[in-house]
């Protein structure tokens, strides 16, 4: 079962209690992308755990490993989000 990107943005502003735009949301393409717009838009995380919840969310839901999980992979090409 796949997940696409704006399922993953749905999960992502319910999680942190945000609102990622759609001009922003088409910038999403790495997982850096991902934790720096949250990170932008909350201040109730720190980075780390920024990184920890997205890491989570990518693995439970996409089905990625956490060992195949770094900043600079594509959502498309290297995870496989449509």
């Amino acid at each position: 079962m796949g997940l696409d990107s704006v399922e993953l943005i749905v999960i992502i502003e319910k999680k942190f209690g945000i609102i990622i735009g759609d001009n922003e949301a088409e910038k999403l393409t790495t997982v850096l992308n991902l934790y720096d717009i949250v990170k932008m838009k909350t201040i109730d995380y720190t980075p780390y755990k920024i990184k920890a919840i997205i890491n989570q969310i990518l693995v439970d839901l996409v089905g990625v490993k956490l060992k195949d999980i770094s900043p600079d992979k594509t959502l498309t090409s290297d995870l496989g989000i449509d």
